[in-house]
């Protein structure tokens, strides 16, 4: 059954909701009105399931640790994109730090496979993030950002080839390599994410 969170101050001293019901919020996709996103869709922010959970969080009653990574298991579920978009963003909502996102980074990949596109665009900026920092394994990535690639939204496959130019310029001596990964991009049947993979893969070839 659903908590009502607008009686959040009970549920917060309670503890079979903290130790045990509230993680089965991340393995139940729900549906219809019962759903955390469709909850939160139509209240106000102060009272959301998000806004609840991250104060429990922030105030130490819930592990913070353990929300990042039901919030993953979630996504790895693959729920509808409309239940799943809420775990996505309730992951962004946590602002996992550099170094937690370091720890997930495996994760991150696994979920460039997913068919959600939220769930697709909040792996691509965290691992964009750890790129930058040089924390992203390449052969791993190799292997996980080809589903990327061949979305048919423009957003998604740019950003995938943009984490790969990144990783171009970090490791010069594949550039070849990544070029070649790159232009799995192609096959789109979108025109205009054909037309997004020219320049960087040219680039990338330049650099080979």
């Amino acid at each position: 059954a659903y908590y009502n969170p607008y009686r959040n101050a009970e549920l917060a001293r309670h503890p079979e909701f903290l130790e045990e019901h509230v993680w089965r919020f991340f393995e139940v996709e729900g549906g219809g009105d019962l759903s955390l996103a469709a909850h939160d869709k139509y209240c106000q922010p102060s009272v959301s399931w998000t806004a609840f959970l991250l104060n429990l969080a922030k105030t130490q009653r819930l592990d913070r640790a353990r929300l990042l990574d039901a919030s993953l298991d979630a996504l790895e579920r693959d729920f509808g994109q409309f239940r799943a978009g809420w775990y996505s963003r309730f992951h962004a909502a946590l602002e996992p730090s550099p170094q937690e996102q370091e720890g997930r980074c495996e994760r991150y990949l696994h979920l460039l496979g997913s068919h959600v596109p939220p769930t697709v665009a909040l792996a691509l900026k965290a691992l964009a993030t750890l790129d930058k920092a040089g924390k992203v394994p390449l052969d791993d990535l190799l292997i996980a950002i080809p589903p990327s690639l061949l979305s048919r939204q423009k957003s998604t496959a740019t950003a995938a080839l943009r984490l790969l130019s990144s990783a171009g310029k970090r490791a010069p001596a594949r550039a070849a390599e990544i070029a070649r990964t790159a232009l799995t991009a192609l096959v789109s049947e979108a025109a205009d994410v054909q037309q997004a993979v020219l320049d960087p893969v040219d680039r990338l070839g330049a650099a080979g």
